[in-house]
């Protein structure tokens, strides 16, 4: 990728996060003219918006001139010349050399050797980094004493701290920098790689060059082809198939985010789009947004809908609806019309009405379930019967009715009036006849009576013979 096509990117992106910033959706917290991707820590400056200078953890507007400075003293001043006795460090100006740096001429700063913190010229250690111990002025590397041991400068050679750390006893009790005091065993326990103070719970302060995140140091930047390892809180080689943004390494993109065209780094999804697989290409949209060809549209208001050929909200009308958002000329199969608006049916309806607010009937049935009321349920197979407990679909379907009783096809606990229980089955009782026994009926319902000549039937006060029910 050329260094145009560098800008380019990074001027969208940074127009993206402005749109979505002042929405309110992205990094609400996020300090001016930063780019903020960690969403555990919203208001982490990690990068600037195209135009700015990243400058102790900030963004402030870019120097245009390449002999002028930011002042580290007033980062809000305009920038300006660095002149002696002002010293020079990456485009900062400084009065003073920061922690890991030294006056190398009378107008720059220069980093001092890595193993030192503080440093008065490069062959000049005044203090030094973890897993590293002064000799001298210069800082050589800790590998040969034990926990509990201490290098005895005058004599080269490991002895025994009765309070101490790895490498130096303490004589004030204190421990130095890039240590904490471990209490139980009253050492002093190494940071964090780059942290400059720390306690059990993780760094609290960092080396310059380092930035604070979530109790960790992590570098400010890295070479090129490497980005930062947020676990391990150090550059890495950041090869495919991860990718890197704003420095930092990833298995995959951040949330609302995507791959480049090229699969190097991270893009961020267009406005209103919450899942993208590309620039443009959305499948998710934000709430106020429908999705239409790969893109998020903004929701028309009630009683209007998205006309695709004008691209313009217009008045729904009884000839023009809002299915999903876009005009049509009515709804589709499954949904009804209600002030313009297209709305689902209830599950497994393909046609419904309503009649009031809330109040929603099935007319038609998907195959496979039936009207029951208002709403579609499951229909059993012939050689099965309902079961009383309702799934999501309905009465549930079984074999046989167990120890209720089958009437016909639904499982009950006991017969209902003028039937019999014919084994595990109700039977309806003859025509007329309110209640009866397997042998015989009992009672005779309002105007019938009793046959004389059998009583197995009831027939009518007219005298019409009711024929015996098998």
């Amino acid at each position: 990728m050329n260094s145009k096509t560098i800008h380019r990117l990074g001027v969208v992106l940074g127009l993206l996060f402005v749109i979505m910033s002042s929405l309110g959706r992205v990094g609400a917290q996020c300090p001016s003219n930063c780019i903020c991707p960690d969403t555990s820590n919203p208001s982490k400056c990690f990068a600037c918006l195209p135009g700015y200078d990243f400058v102790s953890g900030g963004c402030y507007a870019k120097c245009t001139d390449e002999t002028t400075y930011h002042f580290a003293s007033d980062l809000t001043k305009p920038c300006g010349e660095c002149n002696a006795p002002l010293l020079k460090l990456k485009k900062t100006c400084y009065t003073k050399c920061p922690d890991g740096y030294y006056a190398s001429s009378p107008n720059e700063c220069s980093a001092c050797p890595s193993s030192c913190s503080l440093c008065s010229s490069l062959n000049a250690c005044q203090a030094c980094n973890p897993g590293n111990y002064l000799f001298g002025q210069t800082c050589l590397r800790n590998q040969n004493c034990k926990v509990k041991e201490f290098l005895e400068l005058s004599l080269l050679a490991c002895k025994e701290c009765t309070a101490g750390y790895h490498g130096v006893c303490l004589a004030d009790g204190k421990c130095p920098v890039g240590y904490y005091h471990d209490e139980a065993t009253n050492n002093c326990i190494q940071c964090q790689a780059n942290c400059k103070t720390c306690d059990v719970n993780g760094c609290s302060a960092c080396f310059s060059g380092s930035l604070l995140d979530n109790n960790r140091c992590i570098p400010a930047w890295c070479p090129a082809g490497q980005g930062v390892d947020v676990t391990l809180g150090a550059c890495v080689n950041c090869a495919l198939p991860k990718l890197i943004y704003n420095y930092i390494c990833y298995d995959q993109c951040p949330a609302r985010m995507a791959k480049s065209a090229d699969g190097t780094t991270c893009i961020g999804c267009s406005l209103g789009c919450s899942v993208c697989s590309s620039l443009t290409t959305c499948t998710t949209c934000d709430k106020g947004f429908f999705l239409r060809n790969g893109a998020c549209i903004a929701m028309c208001p009630m009683e209007q809908c998205y006309d695709e050929t004008t691209k313009a909200c217009i008045p729904t009308t009884l000839a023009l609806v809002a299915q999903d958002g876009v005009c049509a000329p009515a709804c589709n199969k499954g949904f009804f019309a209600k002030e313009g608006q297209c709305f689902s049916c209830p599950r497994n309806c393909t046609a419904c009405d309503s009649q009031s607010p809330g109040d929603v009937s099935c007319t038609e049935c998907q195959p496979g379930y039936e009207l029951q009321g208002k709403l579609c349920m499951n229909r059993c197979l012939a050689t099965q019967v309902y079961f009383p407990e309702l799934s999501d679909y309905g009465m549930k379907c079984a074999a046989d009715c167990g120890t209720k009783k089958n009437y016909k096809r639904k499982c009950v606990d006991t017969c209902p009036d003028r039937t019999i229980l014919s084994g595990s089955n109700c039977i309806d009782c003859t025509v007329g006849c309110a209640n009866c026994t397997t042998t015989a009926c009992t009672n005779c319902c309002l105007l019938y009576t009793s046959d004389a000549a059998d009583d197995l039937l009831c027939v009518d006060l007219g005298g019409r013979r009711i024929i015996k029910k098998k």
